[in-house]
């Protein structure tokens, strides 16, 4: 808890304290210094504005620094430009200590390319028509490669319960556009 609130040299000692026949635990807290974000910052962005990627990450100027968080952040950053159908996005974090338990941090960005589904290729559907395959699709041709709606329709489609496998690789045919190959294996029919 301390370290995650940016008190990384904090020591917790336990005592025990005797009263009786009772046993009471005793903890003795050493804070020490708290490691502050003094200035966060973007660099490299041209696709989104520095104010919108600020708001994807959890760390924050005057907030505790605690490496893991700053990890967090860049794994944030690259979910965010997966879901807005940006491919090939390169995240790195510069930081800096400025002395005085106070550090900056700068996230480096590589922006990739917005993708484009050119195409949906469903194989393995043997008996489920390919309607009830198209319905639960979140995604068509000549959208965005958004990934939070690919991975939805790849929970839909298993929640339909007749496949036992349900696949989808996305094919990079060009820098801005990919196809879509949605794999299905479908369980054993059961009769009553």
């Amino acid at each position: 808890l301390y370290k995650i609130n940016g008190f990384s040299d904090t020591r917790v000692e336990l005592n025990f304290k005797i009263a009786g026949n009772e046993v009471r635990p005793v903890y003795f807290i050493e804070e020490g210094k708290q490691e502050v974000i003094e200035n966060i910052s973007v660099e490299g962005f041209r696709l989104f504005s520095q104010e919108r990627l600020l708001g994807e990450l959890s760390s924050f100027q005057g907030g505790p620094f605690f490496q893991p968080s700053i990890q967090k952040d860049i794994e944030n950053l690259e979910i965010f430009y997966l879901n807005q159908g940006v491919r090939g996005t390169k995240i790195r974090a510069e930081v800096q200590s400025n002395g005085d338990d106070l550090f900056s941090v700068t996230f480096r960005i590589n922006e990739g390319k917005k993708v484009k589904i050119e195409n949906i290729i469903i194989t393995g559907n043997e008996v489920t028509r390919k309607g009830i395959i198209l319905r639960e699709l979140l995604v068509k041709e000549s959208d965005y490669a958004l990934y939070e709606s690919i991975r939805e329709t790849k929970r839909r489609l298993e929640r339909l319960g007749v496949f036992t496998e349900v696949k989808i690789e996305e094919i990079l045919i060009s820098p801005d556009k990919e196809n879509l190959l949605i794999n299905l294996r479908e369980g054993e029919r059961n009769y009553a």
